[in-house]
């Protein structure tokens, strides 16, 4: 801890671990820039935990003060005092002695399947329900639309990285240049709140993965969370240590595209006849909606989609680890373009096989065989790994910022109940999807893009065209998030939860 003398508040001089949503990548590919080498460092071992923390010492005190730097406190400066640009650019930056952007590890291909398996890992088995509820045409429409305004905005986040005259190395940094430190707070708050929400639903996931494997698909429910958090809570014991493991993506990718391009469909062919003749069969797909569809449903269906895409979760962090940066905006699209072809056919497939009335996820429909298993194998262990890393992220920051004096296991206990006192409390899986989604994925990838952009006087020069489509998505974007918002909260107060046989009745 360091004090200056202009009005600057004590603040930690480390930065936290690099945070993101419900996808979680290689440690590597969120290592900070090289640091000019005029810049002292030494590190901090914190116990327990895989990340290293660095203090920079006798550098200017400008360049290390910022929300950034243990999370939640902020310069407080006067007029007469240092330029608060500098403060907050200089903390989340750093650039080489040649005054360019310092390159890192990461290829286009790696870069490509890093967002790929990210977005894709738990996301797929949720379109067939969505395009059931919107109809075999709509469907597909609305998330083309949904995919094309959160890329264009993304691609100005891109724009705003890449241009700055600092490296920005957080989602926080980029709120910070379009709209100074309100759009810094906004960012650090979605993309804190984002992890912390996610973690219920990864554990939602895989209870409901496990007991199609191992339990009766039609009660029970509640048992498996409990199940999953004791398996979890174990898992989050015996890992400790996360090397560099780029080709994990490249195989969680080709996992997903197996799954959603060959798998799912072979699924919805072999069990078609099986699932059209059951009792659960109520007609076959329309082009538009479903017969049974409500207001609440369908905000669902369509939050499904902006759950499934959200690359500002690991864009900033990507594109600091990337060898040539320049290229990263083209590697987005490319990974969009594939994730898109892939939702679009596991979600055609699906409701064109088996009709409108799916299930969510799709897995807990499919008939008990080796596809079905193989299918939920397949989910469980990509969202698994994603929530112990995302748990352990957000335990050594809460460790390092909060509660240095606190033992990890006791955080490790205390976020695993809070993850099963939410899924507990928000079983259905679409209505947990739809508060993160609505909450914070819905706002980091577009009205809050608008929003600080706003508020920052758009400092940022674009075109006309450009600058009335900021206006008009930040003005649909926020009314969808809060319709969202709404339909989960509805969800929740209507859920019938003897209906679900939540605890099994022993005998």
């Amino acid at each position: 801890m360091r004090h200056h003398d202009q009005g600057l508040r004590l603040v930690p001089d480390h930065d936290p671990p690099i945070i993101s949503s419900h996808i979680i990548f290689p440690p590597h590919c969120s290592a900070p820039s090289p640091l000019p080498s005029s810049t002292k460092m030494s590190s901090i071992d914190i116990e327990d935990s895989e990340l290293s923390m660095h203090l920079l010492q006798e550098k200017d005190i400008s360049s290390i003060i910022s929300s950034q730097n243990g999370g939640l406190s902020f310069t407080e400066i006067s007029d007469d005092d240092i330029p608060i640009s500098q403060v907050v650019n200089e903390s989340v930056a750093v650039k080489n002695n040649n005054n360019e952007h310092v390159g890192g590890q990461l290829g286009y291909f790696e870069v490509f399947m890093l967002m790929t398996s990210f977005q894709t890992s738990g996301s797929i088995i949720l379109i067939p329900w969505s395009y059931g509820r919107l109809g075999f045409v709509v469907g597909p429409l609305v998330h083309l639309v949904v995919v094309g305004i959160t890329l264009f905005l993304n691609c100005f986040m891109v724009d705003v990285v890449l241009g700055s005259k600092k490296v920005i190395k957080t989602l926080a940094g980029v709120g910070y240049e379009l709209g100074g430190v309100a759009g810094q707070r906004l960012f650090l708050f979605l993309q804190m709140l984002n992890l912390m929400l996610y973690i219920p639903v990864a554990l939602n996931t895989i209870a409901l993965s496990l007991q199609y494997l191992f339990g009766n698909l039609e009660n029970c429910g509640g048992d498996w969370f409990l199940i999953t958090f004791g398996i979890l809570l174990c898992l989050q014991q015996a890992v400790t240590e996360w090397k560099e493991a780029a080709w994990v993506a490249c195989l969680t990718a080709a996992i997903a595209a197996a799954r959603g391009l060959f798998l799912l469909p072979y699924a919805f062919a072999t069990y078609r006849e099986e699932v059209t003749s059951s009792d659960a069969y109520l007609g076959p797909a329309l082009a538009a909606g479903s017969p049974e569809n409500n207001w609440h449903d369908i905000a669902l269906a369509v939050a499904a989609f902006s759950y499934s895409f959200a690359p500002s979760n690991v864009l900033v962090e990507i594109i600091n680890d990337m060898r040539d940066k320049q290229s990263y905006k083209s590697a987005l699209v490319t990974s969009s373009a594939f994730q898109l072809s892939i939702y679009v056919v596991a979600g055609l497939t699906g409701v064109l096989s088996w009709g409108w009335n799916l299930k969510d996820p799709i897995t807990l429909q499919s008939t008990k065989g080796w596809i079905g298993s193989l299918l939920a194998a397949m989910v469980a262990t990509a969202v698994c790994l994603n929530y112990i890393m995302a748990s352990k992220i957000i335990i050594n920051w809460v460790h390092v910022t909060f509660l240095p004096r606190v033992h990890a296991i006791w955080l490790r206990i205390l976020f695993s109940t809070i993850a099963l006192g939410l899924a507990l409390a928000v079983p259905n899986l679409s209505t947990s999807i739809g508060v993160v989604a609505g909450i914070c994925h819905i706002g980091s990838n577009t009205w809050a893009v608008s929003l600080a952009w706003i508020w920052g006087g758009k400092k940022i020069k674009k075109s006309t065209f450009h600058t009335w489509f900021m206006i008009i998505a930040g003005g649909v974007c926020m009314p969808y998030a809060v319709w969202v918002i709404a339909a989960a909260v509805h969800k929740i107060d209507t859920v019938d939860y003897s209906s679900w046989h939540f605890f099994c009745q022993v005998n």
